[in-house]
């Protein structure tokens, strides 16, 4: 923006080039192949689901799989704790502007978590135009990334390492709120819909399979924070989330997966249709 506001004779592409020649160390016929993976991720954004409840403001300020990224649990029971850690309910970073609050520890215990275990961020879109939307965003993304790999990746300067971690942070940080509307979704009809025994077992198979995606979206991340930890960082209010807050919210969705959906699928099945196991 800078260069092609005082040279308004340069074209926007052209000074990007230069910029992909200069921090990449490619030639001009590869950067300009990079240039076009950037419109696409330019354009990618055209799709995203904007509003107050997902990005920000009083609601949801701090919170949800946009915020949290990788490290956003699926909660199946909202009145589980799930034994997540402190650092998944810390205090809005935003009230301790004004310097140390007293009684730290009594306000975090009082404190709402980081996460969400509903669908208000959908607001005002609804459910299915929200994942239309959002899972058009992320495609659109994945493409603009995979056009980055095939270049930066034939010869990787660390700048070029570093903008395929933060572009690689962005698409998980899309997947985990499009797996996180998914699977609350899922939950939700489970619990309201009209059912028998065949579309329960459906419901569950579904909600364990939005459950590995999730599980193996975030396992994405961990190369890119072990090997950038910077890559999460907030300035004014400390990382939303580590590398060890990933790994213990994988832990958590192979639970959901593997132990609680199970159980919770033989219970049904037992007092409702009186099927066992």
């Amino acid at each position: 923006q800078y260069r092609v506001t005082w040279n308004p004779e340069e074209k926007t592409d052209d000074a990007l080039r230069q910029i992909a020649i200069r921090d990449f160390e490619i030639p001009e016929k590869e950067a300009r192949h990079v240039v076009q993976a950037w419109e696409r991720l330019s354009t990618a954004w055209d799709d995203f689901p904007y509003s107050a409840m997902l990005s920000g403001e009083r609601t949801n300020y701090f919170r949800g799989p946009l915020y949290m990224g990788p490290a956003h649990p699926l909660i199946f029971d909202p009145q589980k704790s799930y034994g997540l850690s402190p650092a998944f309910r810390k205090l809005r970073p935003d009230a301790v502007e004004g310097g140390p609050v007293e009684n730290e520890e009594e306000h975090i215990a009082n404190a709402h978590p980081h996460y969400v275990d509903q669908l208000m961020f959908v607001l005002p879109f609804g459910e299915e135009r929200f994942l239309e939307l959002i899972g058009r965003c992320r495609s659109g993304w994945e493409e603009g990334l995979s056009a980055l790999h095939e270049i930066l990746d034939r010869s990787p300067t660390e700048r070029a390492e570093l903008e395929l971690g933060v572009c690689g942070m962005v698409h998980i940080h899309l997947a985990s709120v499009e797996n996180v509307a998914r699977f609350y979704r899922a939950r939700d009809r489970t619990w309201r819909g009209h059912t028998d025994l065949a579309t329960f077992e459906k419901d569950i198979e579904e909600l364990q399979s939005i459950a590995a995606v999730e599980i193996e979206n975030a396992r994405k991340s961990l190369p890119i924070l072990e090997r950038d930890p910077r890559i999460p960082f907030n300035f004014c209010y400390g990382n939303p989330y580590t590398a060890s807050m990933v790994r213990e919210k994988i832990k958590q969705c192979e639970f959901v997966m593997n132990e609680e959906l199970r159980i919770f699928r033989q219970d049904v099945r037992f007092h409702i249709w009186q099927e066992f196991p």
